[in-house]
């Protein structure tokens, strides 16, 4: 009599809640994502809310993502976009585990910007209260930044392990452009950020004087540029020329991730690199965005060593 063994991506016991059910029938837990117009930062924060969730459950996580109508997903790399640039979470081979043991958080409930409003133990990139971008005045809420950032880095440490090509890739970009030189990281995100979301967009003009009165404090700086914008990135080289540097990542002003490649593995490829660029940088001037929230996530000690442009002028 044969064992019937649990398929990677086939429908198992979706958790219709966070608190309620009782876990103890279930060992496992399978993190995925079906949010098909999120970045590539999404996946990353719902396997660490997925992490999260399963700690306070007794759940060990694994991360199985696959599904050809994610942006990312390419056939050339294999049916696990998770293992495309990370490796596995934890050394269980799910191939081996029972259908019955293995649950997983329903869409609706993990896929959502809003996330920490409905699991008060998870973490998001944008801040707790829905419409807050939508007010004419609001403010920087560091102690809640920090419990995020917090949360994110320990999971981080203790979960998330980048591939080595892709660190082979950054640790000669930072030998061949960053040498000893004193780093300050800017990312502009452009295209199409949503101002219901994550706030409007603040493109290189508002970063210029920013920019320009910490290069008169440390003259000695030089500039690492990350936008997903070909625009904004030459507004940048016009005015810094060689102070300017950036990694030459795919970008297109209608948001590259969104396009049709031959190559949807360098979509997310680029998209780590600039972040874990940006978290190697002395100092880091930002607006809203996941890409360089997650640069704070990877190196805690930008907290209190960034500026972030969404809340200028938002407040007296």
């Amino acid at each position: 009599m044969s064992t019937r063994l649990y398929k990677p991506g086939q429908s198992i016991c979706a958790v219709d809640g966070f608190s309620s059910r009782d876990f103890t029938k279930h060992k496992y837990l399978r993190i995925y994502h079906a949010d098909y117009g999120g970045g590539f930062f999404v996946n990353l924060l719902y396997v660490i809310n997925g992490i999260l969730f399963a700690q306070r459950n007794n759940l060990i996580p694994f991360v199985y993502i696959s599904d050809p109508k994610l942006p990312f997903y390419d056939s050339l790399q294999g049916e696990n976009i998770w293992e495309y640039y990370f490796e596995p979470i934890t050394d269980i081979n799910y191939r081996t585990i029972l259908p019955e043991e293995v649950c997983e958080i329903v869409h609706k409930q993990i896929a959502s910007h809003r996330f920490h409003e409905h699991y008060r133990h998870g973490i998001q990139v944008y801040p707790y209260k829905a419409g807050i971008y939508s007010k004419k005045r609001f403010s920087y809420d560091s102690r809640w930044y920090l419990e995020m950032r917090k949360k994110a880095n320990k999971i981080i440490n203790q979960y998330i392990r980048i591939k080595p090509e892709i660190l082979r890739k950054i640790d000669n970009f930072v030998q061949q452009k960053f040498y000893d030189n004193h780093m300050l990281g800017v990312h502009v995100r452009a295209t199409d950020k949503l101002a219901g979301i994550g706030g409007r967009q603040i493109l290189s003009e508002e970063y210029f004087p920013h920019i320009d009165r910490y290069l008169d404090e440390n003259p000695r700086a030089k500039i690492f540029c990350a936008t997903d914008s070909p625009r904004e990135l030459k507004k940048m080289i016009a005015r810094y020329a060689d102070s300017c540097c950036y990694y030459d990542a795919l970008r297109d002003e209608h948001n590259i991730f969104k396009l049709s490649l031959s190559s949807n593995y360098r979509k997310g490829e680029d998209a780590l690199i600039d972040s874990l660029l940006l978290s190697k940088c002395n100092f880091l001037i930002k607006s809203s965005s996941a890409v360089s929230e997650f640069s704070v996530y990877f190196n805690l000690g930008l907290h209190n060593k960034s500026l972030d442009l969404q809340y200028c002028g938002n407040y007296g």
